[in-house]
Order: structure tokens, then C-alpha cells, then sequence
């Protein structure tokens, strides 16, 4: 893969379903998202690393690219308009952003913001006090297949993944990007299965 060729990998993590794992990454430092069996979507989320209240946003990158989708040569976008992220690779070409993240079910834990029910693996993995869970429910959803029907509905299709499939962005500046792996999601396209994610200098 040339956009790895000469970097030297300098964490790796492999995450199961259900669960999500943090990375930081230097300015200009790459990760690689892996989907191990193919199918399976991860879901990711990413903070300014001097100011994690900045957050990637959806919303801010679907109107910069002008496209409900993510491309190789596009940028990720913060709520505050600053790139942080650039797809390098994509060895499938369909991802997603309109899908919301995994629906929050543990125990809460004390940072929360006050909310005494709900928390979610991606703020579990994150660890920092000042993200609430509102701030991850807006992932970038990857190797998901989405699109939308004739009426405004959104239709979840199989995966286009394939085993081994992968992503790889470029750190735009320092961020703390956050992984998940999908648990189960019934009468999808979309399986449960491994995530191998990758960073390199």
C-alpha cells in the first residue's frame, strides 16, 4: 500500500465488537483502519488533541466535500471548520455519514455530564472528562453502505467490504481519534466481527 510505504508502525490494537479503543496521532502521522473479515463497519470519532471540545463533525464535513459520503482525497472536518483528517487510502469506496453511532446502553459512569443511565464504549475509550456523549453519536461510519431511497429514507445495505479491506487517513493536525467495532446489528448487512487499527510515523 503506498501511502504506507517507509512508515513504521508504532501502535496496534485489534477491537472486538462492541468495544473501541483511542489512538493519538502526531500532525502528518497516518492510521489504518482494518476490517479483519470483511463487513464489518467501524465507527469512528476524533478530537483536536490541545482542545478535545473540538470535534470531528458530519454535519461540517458533508457541507465542505458537498457529498453525503467520504472519498480518497477528501478532508474530515471539525465542528469549528478545521481540517483534522484526510482519506488517503480506500480499498472499498463506500462509507458513511448520515448513520448514527451505536445506541448507549451501560451503566453511566461519573463524567457524563449528569446523566446517570446512559454511556457508550467510544466515551469509554476516549477517557476525558470534558466529552460528553453527545459528541460521539455523529461517527464517521466506516465500510458502512448506506444510501438513500426515493422517499428520504435510509436504507443500511450489505457491506462492501471485503476481508482485509482498509482505510487510511492522514492527521491533518495532533488529534485523538477514536475507533469502535459494531456490535451485532440484526437484519443488516453490516457484520460483527474484529477491527485491526493501525498508526504510523
Amino acid at each position: 500500500m503506498q501511502a504506507l510505504f517507509g512508515r513504521v508502525a508504532i501502535a496496534s490494537r485489534r477491537i472486538t465488537p462492541g468495544t473501541a479503543a483511542r489512538f493519538e496521532l502526531r500532525t502528518d502521522q497516518l492510521i489504518q483502519i482494518v476490517t479483519i473479515d470483511g463487513r464489518q463497519a467501524a465507527e469512528m470519532v476524533a478530537f483536536r488533541a490541545d482542545d478535545p471540545t473540538e470535534r470531528l463533525s458530519t454535519a461540517v464535513t458533508r457541507a465542505k466535500n458537498k457529498s453525503i459520503m467520504v472519498e480518497q482525497g477528501k478532508k474530515l472536518y471539525s465542528s469549528r471548520f478545521t481540517p483534522l483528517l484526510e482519506l488517503v487510502t480506500d480499498t472499498v469506496g463506500r462509507h458513511d455519514l448520515l448513520m448514527a453511532s451505536s445506541e448507549p446502553t451501560k451503566p453511566a459512569v461519573p463524567h457524563l455530564d449528569g446523566d446517570e443511565s446512559l454511556t457508550h464504549p467510544l466515551i469509554e475509550a476516549l477517557g476525558e472528562d470534558s466529552v460528553t456523549l453527545d459528541s460521539v453519536l455523529e461517527p464517521v461510519n466506516w465500510f458502512a453502505n448506506i444510501s438513500i431511497k426515493a422517499k428520504g429514507e435510509l436504507e443500511i445495505g450489505e457491506s462492501l467490504a471485503e476481508p482485509n479491506d482498509s482505510v487510511v487517513l492522514k492527521a491533518l493536525t495532533d488529534v485523538i481519534v477514536v475507533v469502535g467495532a459494531r456490535a451485532n446489528m440484526a437484519g443488516t448487512g453490516i457484520a460483527a466481527s474484529d477491527l485491526l487499527v493501525r498508526v504510523f510515523r
